[in-house]
Order: structure tokens, then C-alpha cells, then sequence
């Protein structure tokens, strides 16, 4: 979050300062609205963003705009009223930070992938934070030596078909190598992995045709995690722990083999050598999936969401078996 001189960027917005709080949590649910509206957009329209300005919804004030944004195509800055509507840095797809006509600068905790400027394409706001962290790893051990320090990152299984091997390589470095000069030091890293991404000579590639895929239409690949808990222990030598890993589907026998691929991987690792610490199954209870809602079917506890009653799926009991072993 930035500082309060670089937030405030009008005077109307200037005196809604007065509560932060207040301004915050308006800021937010305007933001999902757009959120709601947003995942409701063709694809013609998320590959012009200057179109955007049109599809916001009918109530929602020019001067204090939350949005949620999309990597524009190619990585590139936008048309003139995309850029004057959006100069916000995004990471892969949630955006950080928010302009239309005169609404302020500031951050939403970052998930994963690429921080870039909307406007000029820079990542100078993701070196910064990248620096933040490290600066902020070394107070905490200057007070308190004991404590683990860490982040986590989402990371694809980046396989290269014949041809792909540069874009393959340029994608890897974007969602893994370029942080290691400032998390080499960390005590741990937390690795985010759902499924593997494939690309051919002319970039990346859709699943295989005929591949099983989930409800968020990955496909179905447990391998992928193995193959990148093996790739990040080449260069990040701190312990390993898997905080984010599962899958989405409606058919539970499905999510119990998906979780018995997946630890079979991890337990290899494990054997190799590698200090895997952990493992986070996403998720608990079927959840709430953005602009999906509750469509989306991850968990290993159902919920009806119209008595709130919590039902256990096999797949729970197959998960729990592992702390035994």
C-alpha cells in the first residue's frame, strides 16, 4: 500500500481519507461488482480494452474505480483510453492498482504471475515489492532469527513440444527464475500447482485433444506437481512446502485419484532428497471461485448452500490416510 500523499489524487478523494476503512471496503465491493460484470464479457471485448469503459456497471463512480483487469494481450500497453481508464499494475490477471479520472494508487495483495504496467509495460512495481520482501525477511531475522521466513508462488509444469523450447524457457523465467535473487535467502518456499502448460513453436499450446479437463477447463495432470517441485529444488535450495494443489470437478472419484497421483509424486521427491515440508490441499469445503461463485467444485467437503449442512467426500478420508503412513 502506498504512502497517503501518493493515494490521494483528488480532493473529493482527499476528504473521503478521513475513513480509510470506509473508503476501502466502498472501493472493494465496487470492484466485485465489476468483478461480476466482468466475468460475464465475450472475449471480443476482453481483447479490446478500451471497450471497458462501457461495460462497468450503470452505478459505478468514475472518480473511485476498483478494477479488476486482465494481462492486456501480448503484454502490451493498451490503446490511449485504456491506458487513461487503467494504469494500474497487474499480475496476471488481478489488478493492484486502479486510475479513472483522478482515482487513487494502491495495492491489493498480489497472487501470481507477471506485475506489469497497464500504461507503459514496466515492472519496476514488482521489483519494488520483490525488494520489500527481502528487506522485510531481513528486519524479522534481525529480531527474531528462529522465524521462518517465505513466500509462495503459483507455477505451471512448462512443457515444450517440439519447437517450443524458447517460449517454454521465457515463461519459466517470468514465473519463477526472475525472483531468485531476492528469495534465495528465504527459509522456505510455498509452491501454488494445479496443472502443466504446454507450448509449440508459435507459443503456447491448448490441452491435448481428447485430455480430461476440470470444471476451470485445466487438464486433469497431477504429474505437474513432481515435475515442478523437482524443477524449483535445481535452483531454490530452502525447504519446500506445496500450499496450493487439487481440483475442480463434481465426481469425487476423480479428486481421489488426482490426490494419490499428486502425493505419489511428492513422496518421490521426498525420497530423492528433496526437503518437502508440507502439503496444502485446495480446498477444505467447496468454495467460493470469483467470478465462477460456487460453481466450481474443489473441495473435500460439500456444502448445500441452502441448509449450510457440511458433507465429507471420500476424498477426505483418502487425503487424512497420508498423516498415518
Amino acid at each position: 500500500i502506498l504512502g497517503k500523499d501518493e493515494v490521494v489524487r483528488s480532493n473529493r478523494i482527499s476528504s473521503s481519507m478521513k475513513k480509510p476503512e470506509i473508503w476501502l471496503y466502498k472501493a472493494i465491493f465496487r470492484a466485485f461488482l465489476f468483478f461480476l460484470k466482468w466475468g460475464n464479457m465475450d472475449r471480443k471485448t476482453l481483447k479490446k480494452p478500451h471497450k471497458l469503459t462501457h461495460k462497468l456497471p450503470h452505478k459505478l463512480p468514475h472518480e473511485l474505480t476498483l478494477i479488476f483487469l486482465f494481462l492486456l494481450p501480448g503484454g502490451r500497453a493498451g490503446p490511449k483510453p485504456a491506458r487513461r481508464f487503467a494504469c494500474g499494475s497487474v499480475w496476471n490477471g488481478c489488478v493492484l492498482a486502479g486510475t479513472a479520472g483522478g482515482a487513487p494508487h494502491w495495492g491489493l495483495r498480489p497472487w501470481h504471475g507477471i506485475w506489469r504496467c497497464a500504461a507503459c509495460g514496466c515492472f519496476a512495481f514488482k521489483a519494488c515489492c520483490l525488494r520489500a520482501h527481502a528487506a522485510a525477511r531481513d528486519a524479522i531475522k534481525a529480531i527474531c532469527p528462529e522465524v521462518k521466513v517465505g513466500l509462495t508462488l503459483s507455477l505451471h509444469d512448462l512443457q515444450a513440444q517440439p519447437g517450443g523450447e524458447a517460449f517454454a524457457e521465457a515463461a519459466w523465467q517470468e514465473e519463477f527464475t526472475h525472483y531468485l535473487p531476492y528469495i534465495k535467502d528465504d527459509d522456505f518456499l510455498g509452491v501454488q500447482n494445479y496443472t502443466r502448460t504446454l507450448y509449440g513453436p508459435q507459443g503456447q499450446l491448448p490441452a491435448p485433444e481428447g485430455a480430461e479437463l476440470t470444471q476451470m477447463d485445466y487438464e486433469v495432470y497431477p504429474q505437474a506437481l513432481e515435475h515442478v517441485i523437482r524443477k524449483v529444488a535445481e535452483e531454490f535450495k530452502g525447504d519446500l512446502i506445496v500450499t496450493e494443489n487439487g481440483i475442480a470437478t463434481a465426481d469425487d472419484t476423480r479428486r481421489v485419484a488426482f490426490i494419490r497421483q499428486a502425493l505419489d509424486g511428492v513422496q518421490h521427491c521426498i525420497a530423492d532428497g528433496i526437503p518437502v515440508k508440507g502439503y496444502f490441499h485446495w480446498s477444505l469445503m467447496d468454495n467460493f471461485e470469483w467470478q465462477k461463485g460456487y460453481a466450481m467444485q474443489f473441495g473435500l467437503i460439500a456444502v448445500n448452500r441452502e441448509t449450510m449442512e457440511r458433507t465429507a467426500k471420500p476424498s477426505l478420508a483418502v487425503l487424512g490416510s497420508y498423516t498415518e503412513r
